[in-house]
């Protein structure tokens, strides 16, 4: 993903679809639209683009209404880029923006992209008094040579999925119920820093976090939490590349860790500064000065105060206990169950064609499903596949994939495949799927340019598709159109 904060740095050379917005969060219902444009651009066969008003124009037009960001900017580009986004334009949102006009606004954007499609809310407005609404702009569009495409607000379990919803959430403390609606656990990245050490003198030593201004964290209490290990030791401030002053540097780590967190004021101590640290378990590494990524996967309990430490220490333990049962279930797969009989197999299908895959865990599930689909394509078992006696040049891609529900997921992972195979000329026969939640996959796919399918597929349907659990994992008739 390319990144850009002056308008001037661009030429209007490609087709561009782009929305405009905060993004913050990059919720499901924004994952969702960066999905939609993402396809529309490929079939204009432009770019994908996405137009961020940073700072929060709240914090501009009404400073004394702060603003709590659920995630930086640094991490929304972050999160896009996994999403596939060709281009993100960082617009610093001052009073002259807000007082621009909406033709001068659009009329500029249209100096520096070649705009085919403009996709927004149906609540969106940009411009001065937020007069360029959906109405205007459709207008606007006509006369100047693109057009406006209205993307639905979604919904999940019957909320709304909108960042200040989520924000409410987290506010109050409840991180499952943010996470329905994230695609993901909330979470916050930030520096270990040296603390009081009371933890180590407690038996449980922590990491104390170094909280940034306007970071938004849940309620105080205790939680379940995920911590992802940074590779190396956080740069100085003055060396950072910095685009706004929630800066954080990636958290590149791929080491990821249960523990339990206390965020609060300590009120068993001192009642001081509101802090965020984390206990994690069977760790004992010095990571001063370290950034982590710590996801709030549940709420334990209050914070509360103890008359003796003994009271504090008996709690704590059953705070880890409950946090260590709660993670290892979420984490748990059927690998103890009985050994699947097969990847695949072709299943009968009035239309087009269709097989059931199988696994004993998500991840084999997804990987399973793109073997079926390239065996029906191509002879995937070709010795000459790997590249190992030099006549095929192996290729390895890696894919990020966020959705609604496990059945989208499932969808996107396969025709993305699809996807890179049309336009690379490539096919697949090894698919590592590190991680295959409902609503996040992540894989490292690998294979060859020298041989040509026997079978064509155009798509993957949604015909019948429906992921179940079985006593012996997952299983999912998948239909494909060719």
């Amino acid at each position: 993903m390319h990144t850009v904060t002056n308008l001037d740095d661009l030429k209007p050379n490609v087709p561009t679809v782009l929305t405009i917005g905060k993004f913050d969060g990059v919720h499901l219902g924004h994952q969702h639209l960066i999905r939609q444009i993402n396809q529309r651009a490929r079939a204009l066969g432009g770019q994908s683009a996405a137009l961020f008003l940073h700072p929060h124009p709240q914090e501009v037009l009404a400073p004394h209404r702060p603003v709590e960001y659920i995630t930086s900017l640094e991490e929304r580009l972050d999160l896009m880029a996994g999403l596939g986004l060709d281009l993100a334009i960082v617009l610093e949102f001052t009073r002259e923006v807000a007082s621009t006009p909406a033709r001068d606004f659009v009329e500029e954007l249209l100096r520096h992209i070649r705009l085919a499609e403009l996709w927004v809310g149906p609540n969106f407005a940009l411009g001065r008094g937020r007069e360029g609404n959906v109405p205007f702009l459709q207008n606007l569009a006509q006369e100047l040579g693109f057009k406006v495409e209205i993307a639905p607000m979604l919904a999940a379990e019957g909320l709304t999925i909108s960042s200040s919803q989520i924000r409410e959430l987290i506010q109050a403390g409840q991180v499952e119920e943010a996470a329905v609606l994230l695609g993901r656990a909330p979470g916050v990245r930030s520096q270990v820093v040296v603390g009081a050490q009371r933890g180590r003198s407690l038996g449980f030593p922590t990491a104390n976090l170094a909280i940034l201004p306007k970071h938004l964290i849940p309620a105080n209490g205790v939680y379940a939490v995920r911590v992802r290990l940074s590779d190396d030791e956080a740069r100085s401030a003055g060396d950072r590349r910095v685009l706004d002053p929630l800066f954080l540097t990636r958290v590149h780590g791929a080491e990821v860790l249960d523990g339990v967190a206390n965020v609060g004021v300590r009120p068993s101590f001192d009642n001081g500064q509101r802090t965020v640290e984390v206990y994690i378990f069977d760790f004992d590494r010095d990571i001063y000065g370290y950034e982590i990524e710590v996801q709030f996967v549940a709420r334990l309990r209050d914070e509360r105060k103890f008359a003796h430490i003994d009271e504090l220490k008996a709690q704590i333990r059953r705070d880890v206990e409950q946090a260590r049962a709660i993670l290892s279930l979420r984490a748990e797969t059927s690998l103890a169950a009985a050994a699947m009989p097969k990847r695949y197999e072709e299943v009968e299908h009035t239309a087009d064609i269709a097989i059931r895959a199988y696994g004993r865990d998500l991840p084999e599930l997804f990987a399973n499903a793109a073997y079926g689909m390239f065996d029906l394509m191509a002879d995937i078992d070709r010795p000459a596949l790997g590249g190992a006696d030099g006549l095929a040049p192996a290729v390895r891609r890696e894919f990020e994939l966020q959705a609604i529900d496990v059945e989208t997921l499932l969808i996107d992972w396969l025709n993305a495949l699809l996807y890179e195979h049309e336009m690379r000329g490539e096919v697949y026969n090894r698919f590592e799927v590190r991680e295959a939640m409902p609503q996040h996959l992540a894989a490292t796919v690998f294979g060859t340019n020298n041989i040509k399918p026997h079978r064509l597929i155009k798509a993957v349907t949604f015909h019948d598709l429906q992921v179940e659990q079985t006593p012996d994992g997952y299983t999912a008739k998948i239909v494909f159109d060719v």
